[in-house]
Order: C-alpha cells, then sequence, then structure tokens
C-alpha cells in the first residue's frame, strides 16, 4: 500500500511541472468557485514540499502567489468576491511561506547568498508589476461598467490593497535579508561598505533587476508629479468657488509632498533606483491623504449649503404650495398643478437656479390618505385604489359583510349604496346627519330599521383623517380595520 501511495505521488511531482508547461500565463486555471480548487491548492503545496533549497522554494512560492493573484482577478470580474477573498487569503498565506524561505537561505559563499536573494527580489518586482496591473485593469472595468454598488467597489478596494500589502511584506523581508548578507561580505572580504554596495550594483545589473527598479522608479515619480498637479489645480477650483475655508491641512501635505519629490529625484540621479521608488510612493501617499482632506472639506460645504438651501413643496387637491428657503430669505407661493416637472420648472424660473438645482434641493410632500373611492355608472362596483370591488347584493348584511362601502352599506335594488365614496367628504359627516342620510337612503334597510341608534354611532369610528371603520360593529365573520384610510375587512 506504501508503495502505490509513493508511485501515485511520484506521478504526480513528474506530472506537475508538464501540466504547468501547458497552462497558459494570464490563464486562472482552477479557480476558487470550483470544487477542484481544494486539489488545485493540495497539489501546489505538495510541490513546496518536495522542494528542499530554500531559494528554489521562494521562486515556486512566488510563482504559485501569480497563480492565486490571477484568481483573484477573474473572480473580481465575475463579481464573485466571497471567491476572490479566499484567493487573496491564499496568495497571503504562500507569500508568509516565501518570507520563512528567504529569511532561511544560507550559503557558505555570502556573494552567492546574496544573488539568489537578488534573483528572488526580481521575481518579487515582477510580481508587484502584475499585482499593480491587475489593480489598474480592474478598477477600469468596474467604472467602465458601472454595474457595482458602493459596497462592492469598497470590497474590491479591500481586496486588491491586502494584495499590495502582503507583497510589501516580502519586500521588507528582502531588504532585511539583503542588510544581513552585505555584513556577511563585508567581514568575509574585509571590503568598505562603499565597495559592497557597487558589488550588490553590479549583481543587481547583471540579473536583471536594476532595469526593473530604474523603470518602476521612473513611472513613479511621472505618477506623483501628476497626481500633485491635479491635486493643485482642483484646489484652487474649490478655492475659486468658496469651498475651502482653511487649505493648511491640505498644502502642508502638498509640501510634504513636494520634499518627497526632490528626493526621489536626487536619489534617482545617484543611480539609487529603489530609494527614489520609496520617496515617490511616499510622496503619492501624501497626496492622496491631501486629496481625501480636500474632499471631505467639499463635502462639508455642500451639505451646509443643502441645509441653508430649501424648497418645501406640499401637494394637495391637485394644487401645489411651495416654500423655498434660502440662508435667511424666504419664499411662498401656489401653483395651480400637481405636476413635478412643471413644478420645477416653475420654481427655476423663479430662484434662477437650474433644473437639476431645484430638483436636488426640492423636498416633495404629497398628501396621503386621500385615494378617491369611485363608483361606477350603473352602482355595481367601485374602485378602491386602482382595482374594482362589486358592489352587487342580496341584503345589507351582503354590504356590512364584504365591508362594499367602507363599513357602513345598505342593499337597494341589488346593489350597495353609500353616503359618499369620498373619503374627505365623509370626515365632515356628523353623527346626526350622518343617520338621516342613511335612512333616506335606505328606506327599506333591515339591519337600518330598527338599529340606528346612539349604540350603532359609537362604532362609527375614525379612520387616519377622516372617520371610517366601524371596529365595533362584526359578527361571525368578520371585524372591519383601517388600513391606509381604508376599512378593510378582516377575518375574526
Amino acid at each position: 500500500m506504501k508503495k502505490i501511495s509513493f508511485i501515485g505521488i511520484l506521478l504526480i511531482v513528474l506530472i506537475l511541472p508538464i501540466a504547468n508547461a501547458q497552462q497558459p500565463a494570464e490563464d486562472a486555471g482552477v479557480t476558487p468557485d470550483s470544487f477542484l480548487w481544494g486539489l488545485d491548492k493540495a497539489l501546489d503545496n505538495l510541490n513546496l514540499l518536495l522542494t528542499f533549497d530554500k531559494g528554489e522554494k521562494a521562486k515556486k512560492g512566488i510563482e504559485i502567489a501569480r497563480e492565486r493573484l490571477l484568481e483573484v482577478k477573474a473572480m473580481v470580474e465575475e463579481n464573485k468576491l466571497g471567491a476572490a477573498e479566499k484567493a487573496k487569503e491564499e496568495h497571503g498565506k504562500t507569500l508568509v511561506k516565501v518570507n520563512q524561505n528567504i529569511n532561511e537561505i544560507e550559503d557558505d559563499d555570502s556573494t552567492e547568498e546574496i544573488k539568489e536573494v537578488i534573483e528572488i527580489e526580481k521575481e518579487l518586482e515582477e510580481l508587484n508589476e502584475d499585482v499593480e496591473q491587475t489593480f489598474d485593469e480592474v478598477k477600469v472595468k468596474i467604472e467602465v461598467k458601472g454595474e457595482l454598488n458602493q459596497q462592492q467597489k469598497d470590497l474590491i478596494d479591500s481586496i486588491l490593497s491586502g494584495l499590495q500589502e502582503q507583497t510589501r511584506e516580502v519586500e521588507i523581508e528582502i531588504k532585511n535579508k539583503k542588510d544581513k548578507t552585505k555584513i556577511k561580505i563585508k567581514t568575509e572580504t574585509g571590503k568598505s561598505e562603499k565597495e559592497v554596495e557597487e558589488e550588490v550594483d553590479g549583481i543587481e545589473e547583471e540579473k536583471g533587476l536594476a532595469d526593473i527598479k530604474k523603470e518602476k522608479a521612473v513611472e513613479e515619480i511621472e505618477n506623483a508629479k501628476e497626481d500633485l498637479e491635479e491635486l493643485e489645480k482642483d484646489l484652487q477650483e474649490h478655492k475659486a468657488e468658496g469651498h475651502v475655508a482653511d487649505e493648511k491641512p491640505i498644502t502642508q501635505l502638498m509640501d510634504n509632498a513636494r520634499k518627497r519629490l526632490s528626493n526621489a529625484d536626487e536619489a534617482f540621479k545617484n543611480n539609487d533606483f529603489g530609494e527614489a521608488f520609496g520617496q515617490a510612493n511616499a510622496a503619492r501617499q501624501l497626496i492622496k491623504n491631501a486629496d481625501r482632506i480636500l474632499e471631505k472639506v467639499v463635502e462639508k460645504f455642500e451639505e451646509e449649503q443643502e441645509e441653508e438651501e430649501q424648497i418645501d413643496v406640499e401637494i394637495e387637491d391637485g394644487k401645489a404650495k411651495i416654500e423655498i428657503e434660502v440662508n435667511d430669505e424666504k419664499l411662498k407661493f401656489s401653483l395651480e398643478t400637481a405636476d413635478k416637472n412643471t413644478i420645477v420648472q416653475e420654481i427655476a424660473a423663479k430662484t434662477g437656479l437650474s433644473v437639476d438645482e431645484v430638483t436636488k434641493l426640492t423636498d416633495f410632500e404629497e398628501e396621503e390618505g386621500k385615494e378617491e373611492v369611485k363608483e361606477s355608472k350603473d352602482k355595481k362596483s367601485i374602485i378602491i385604489k386602482n382595482e374594482e370591488v362589486s358592489l352587487k347584493c342580496d341584503s345589507d348584511a351582503d354590504c356590512l359583510l364584504i365591508n362594499k362601502d367602507l363599513g357602513f352599506g345598505c342593499c337597494w335594488a341589488g346593489a350597495c349604496e353609500s353616503i359618499d365614496y369620498s373619503l374627505d367628504k365623509y370626515a365632515s359627516v356628523n353623527k346626526e346627519s350622518f343617520l338621516e342620510s342613511r335612512k333616506e337612503n335606505c328606506p327599506k334597510g333591515d339591519l337600518w330599521g330598527a338599529h340606528t341608534s346612539e349604540e350603532k354611532i359609537q362604532k362609527y369610528e375614525a379612520c387616519g383623517s377622516a372617520p371610517g371603520c366601524p371596529s365595533g360593529l362584526n359578527n361571525n365573520n368578520f371585524v372591519a380595520k383601517c388600513m391606509d384610510n381604508l376599512c378593510t375587512k378582516l377575518p375574526k
């Protein structure tokens, strides 16, 4: 059994390089939304386990991290953010192992040791470029499609930023390892610190790392200068519009960013491309912080403006009452229309505001509980909230049981009769006139003959803004309840 297991593992190890060679560089392969993903990770871990050289182990770890990165990209593009988060976590776990392996690299020849570390650093720089490219591509696709809400965008930002932070931790580990190895070289060879640095620079150039660092430094410096120029332009525009009362917190960060950029230029002239990139990157972070402060200042200004500028529109009975407040000034007027577009146009004409500004500032209040209830011409049905309800009946009891006329009905000529189907008119009916009206409209009503009493009237209760439901008037089948200002039949 052990022999079979060993042969199986050996076959997997032999197949893995072939499978990896056949897989396109940009193909994510098996992704976290597949049930095979666990097996894919297990094979990657086995591959690492069977690699014994620490330097090679670190390089393979970076290659596996690149695979996880492609999986993150694929899942984000498909809006499978939970799966993307899983791939990001595995990307981080893999790079933690890379850190451990870098720290454990040892060679009797310290120069060979630092060569190994530089090769790993080059692999990491390439992974960094892939991470940044993925970040930029995904952000652009999100904006172009415009299908994600802000919460989803924030989650994607968190995932992508997490990837960058994970690679940054490996950068720190590599720098620490290089510094330790430089000390070993100095001790073993008796060279000065400057001579050791020159030797390491030569190795980096030989391995192609210097060119990568130079290219990254140039790009980061250019990006930082563009960001600063754009921020300066935005700040001047907002100042001109009176949005910024105190610019000091913003300009202080901008001044610090300029100093960092100056340091980056100086480091670049001295061929210290790593330092140049670091200074330019620090400048970009300062600029981003300044930009966030500017955004908050502008948002606060706009919120205060909205509080000072307010338009209230109350619509009732087909008319609009408008009240406009700007700072301490008020304007009130009425319009003989309930059409919102017309109202907005009229307000814009009177105030000089644009239609968009009026729309943004206007708060419309429409009268509730005034739903019109219409009776059909043949009195065989009514329309309640755009729904036709039958009024056919055989007795007064039918009208009450089915609550056809808001709880007070009498059957007359095969149809339920009512005082008035308009709720606002119902509100003006007092007890005495109500009783008299019902007697006249329903002279043969069996319920209204002997039962037109004070007891009956006590059950005529308010329904919202108007009297409505006889909630006390019930029988074995239903009780009436006021819902949305209309009496509604409910089972007991």
